[in-house]
């Protein structure tokens, strides 16, 4: 066999063309691995998200309202409950905090600050506190788990953790009460 007629060979310089070939796409296959190693990560990111089966897992919110204590949901079981997360520079969530004035001696309504100024929270709070509780989550790292990526949200928690209602965005107050009835 001459040193042309193996396919393997460059004839110029004598190194196997397929292992250049290998090194040319290199960069392809790696970005690609990287690719499929990500998006396993994403899928077991939301299996970890606590809400799951309409069932609320434990999470535990610090208080802005001194010596109210911190809101934990598993010391919640046993009551119905809003779960209602908000922020002093959402629009709308100002709007549903009027209606959570009136709205105030008819159901237990525990809040949460999301990705807000505690300050401005206790600001707000100064005009009209609806609210049995208000937790506070700067940073939306608790929120995550729930899988919150916008506010307003509300949830309705029946006394077995169950979420009976969920609604993103502004709510009707006449369709929440009527799960207070």
């Amino acid at each position: 066999m001459t040193e042309n007629s193996n396919p393997n060979l460059d004839s110029n310089s004598k190194i196997l063309t397929k292992p250049k070939l290998l090194l040319k796409y290199l960069p392809i296959l790696f970005v690609a691995l990287i690719l499929v190693l990500f998006s396993q990560g994403n899928t077991n990111s939301t299996k970890k998200n606590i809400l799951s089966d309409n069932q609320i897992g434990e999470i535990i919110y610090p208080s802005l309202i001194s010596g109210a204590g911190n809101i934990n949901t598993t010391k919640l079981l046993g009551k119905k409950y809003v779960l209602h997360f908000f922020a002093t520079w959402c629009g709308y969530c100002m709007k549903e905090h009027e209606s959570f004035l009136k709205m105030k001696e008819k159901l237990p309504i525990y809040a949460i600050g999301w990705k807000d100024d505690p300050d401005e929270l206790k600001e707000l709070l100064k005009s009209g506190n609806p609210y049995t509780n208000v937790g506070i989550d700067p940073y939306g790292s608790i929120s995550k788990k729930l899988g919150l990526r916008v506010i307003p949200q509300t949830f309705i928690i029946n006394e077995k953790g169950e979420v009976i209602f969920h609604r993103t965005g502004q709510f009707n107050p006449n369709e929440m009460l009527k799960f207070f009835k």
